[in-house]
Parts: structure tokens; C-alpha cells; sequence
């Protein structure tokens, strides 16, 4: 006879075996599951699925959504290099001599810089770019470095733009990082035009590398978990 013990409130359950969604609702909270419900007619098990499904949608766009940050973080971080040295400039480019980078940008990089050493880890140039946030890049392609920042370096790390208008770089910076920080926070992106993004998200990294692209789209989830939504 075996000795495993199946405890007082019923059998152990298996991956398989989920609950009612009245279970669970409690736990996720009515505010949560009420945009699936809305989505599902009112129908509670239909609510959770989406919620679900909503939660795998998301993880299988931040696995891309990673690939492409380092991607461009270190396409742009090559060419504000490589601009900062043809001026004959000491040190790194993120050390802005010349004072090009707003208030905000430095307080980024001074607040990476800190970290490391709150770590205790060397400050290296590549700790440093993997510190900064994907809002820094974000903003260094906005308008307001258009003639500072984009036309005389950051337009090279975009080979495959024809032709570089940087509102088109930006435009589709600015909408995945919106979609990131949704997904992040746990919010509901099963409403938005997801394959619309995931094009977007393969015509950015194209417009650095041709290969970057079938790269980032040969590991993709997204389309397959996208033609699995309940």
C-alpha cells in the first residue's frame, strides 16, 4: 500500500487540473479581471482565459522587447562613440563635455553610475549602457536632439532607414516602450493591434541590421501565442 497521504480538503492536483474561476477571482481582484470581463460578455471563465492569455502575450513580447533594447541601446552607444572621438573629445560620450544631454539624461547616467557603485561593481562603459533605461534612448532620439545628437551621429546606427527621418525611428520607440511598460505593469494589452506592433517591433530592429531582424523574428512567440488567444 503506498504511504503518500492525500490531504483532508481533497486529492492533489496536477498541472492540468485548474480550479473554477470563482476561486481565483478573489485573489486577482474584481478591478483587475473587469476589462476581461467586459472583453468575455460577463462570462467569468472566458475572463480568466484572457487574463491568461494576456499574461502570455506579454511574456512572449518582452523576450523580443529585450533583444531589441540591447540591440539598439549598443547600435546608438557605437555611433555616439565613434562621433564623440572624431571631436577629439577625452573619455566617453556619456561624460557630455559640451553639455548637449538635458538635465534629465545626466541625472540618468549619474544615477547608473551611482548604482555600480552602490554595488561595488567597476564603472565600465558597457555597465554603464546596460544601466541606463530604455526611456534614455528613448528620449535621445526625440526631437529635441534632432539637430545636436541625430543628424550628425544617431542616424548611422539606422542603416536600413530610407530615408532617415527620425520621427519614424521614434514614433516606433515610443509605442513599444508604451507597450512595455503596459505589460510590465500588469495591464491589459489584449485590446491593442498587437500584430501591428510586432511588425513594428521587426521593422525597427531591420532598420539597424537585416540579419538583427530575421534573427529577433526566428525566436519570436509572438505570432504563435497571438493565433492561440481564447
Amino acid at each position: 500500500m503506498s504511504d503518500a497521504r492525500v490531504p483532508q480538503n481533497g486529492p492533489l492536483m496536477n498541472h492540468q487540473s485548474r480550479p473554477p474561476a470563482a476561486r481565483i477571482r478573489p485573489y486577482l481582484s474584481a478591478e483587475r479581471l473587469a476589462p476581461y470581463q467586459l472583453a468575455t460578455g460577463g462570462d467569468p471563465e472566458k475572463a480568466l482565459r484572457l487574463y491568461e492569455w494576456n499574461a502570455q502575450v506579454g511574456a512572449a513580447f518582452l523576450e523580443i522587447l529585450g533583444h531589441l533594447e540591447i540591440v539598439l541601446r549598443n547600435a546608438l552607444d557605437r555611433q555616439l562613440q565613434a562621433w564623440h572621438t572624431a571631436q577629439r573629445r577625452p573619455d566617453r560620450w556619456y561624460d557630455d563635455p559640451r553639455g548637449v544631454l538635458d538635465d534629465h539624461r545626466r541625472e540618468d547616467i549619474s544615477t547608473a553610475q551611482e548604482r555600480l557603485q552602490r554595488d561595488g561593481k567597476s564603472e565600465t562603459p558597457g555597465r554603464i549602457i546596460a544601466e541606463l533605461p530604455f526611456g534614455f534612448w528613448r528620449f535621445l532620439l526625440g526631437r529635441r536632439y534632432q539637430n545636436t545628437l541625430w543628424a550628425p551621429a544617431l542616424r548611422h546606427a539606422f542603416p536600413g532607414l530610407k530615408p532617415q527621418l527620425r520621427a519614424d525611428v521614434y514614433d516606433l520607440v515610443d509605442a513599444l516602450s508604451r507597450l512595455r511598460n503596459r505589460i510590465a505593469h500588469h495591464e491589459p494589452v489584449h485590446q491593442l493591434d498587437l500584430a501591428r506592433h510586432h511588425q513594428g517591433l521587426l521593422r525597427l530592429a531591420g532598420y539597424v541590421d537585416a540579419d538583427v531582424r530575421a534573427w529577433i523574428d526566428s525566436v519570436s512567440r509572438v505570432e504563435d501565442v497571438l493565433s492561440s488567444r481564447p
